[in-house]
């Protein structure tokens, strides 16, 4: 079994693809073989899990749905998400993992809310510098 060093430095990450058009978004991340870094707006069920997860948070006009798998992360993204989120509410977030053809992300950290001051500076998903 692998132990992640809990000192080694966190990724750092570098502009990608801009989250519009959504097709063009979509063939760079099916490019991707590093991790990436999308803001993501998540409609919350009342009991706090996940009920739709789409790219961007800016009202972009025919967003990404994307499906999320939380198994990587230790402690679950709902657990994660009621520091942020409320039950049943709607909230924007940053999510680091992988992508995987077919519009899923293996998440590895929710890396923050994005806030409404922050949301017009959300336009773009990022990549892992190596």
């Amino acid at each position: 079994m692998t132990t992640k060093d809990p000192n080694a430095p966190a990724p750092s990450f570098e502009r990608g693809a801009a989250i519009t058009p959504s097709a063009d978004l979509l063939a760079w991340l099916d490019q991707q073989t590093r991790p990436v870094r999308l803001p993501m707006t998540l409609v919350l069920s009342a009991t706090g899990g996940v009920a739709t997860a789409t790219i961007g948070v800016n009202g972009e006009p025919d967003p990404i749905t994307v499906e999320l798998s939380d198994l990587g992360m230790g402690l679950s993204l709902k657990d994660r998400l009621r520091k942020v989120c409320k039950p049943g509410g709607t909230c924007t977030v940053w999510l680091v993992g992988k992508w995987s053809s077919g519009k899923r992300l293996e998440v590895k950290k929710l890396d923050g809310e994005i806030a409404a001051g922050q949301a017009a500076g959300a336009t773009h998903a990022e990549v892992a510098v190596e």
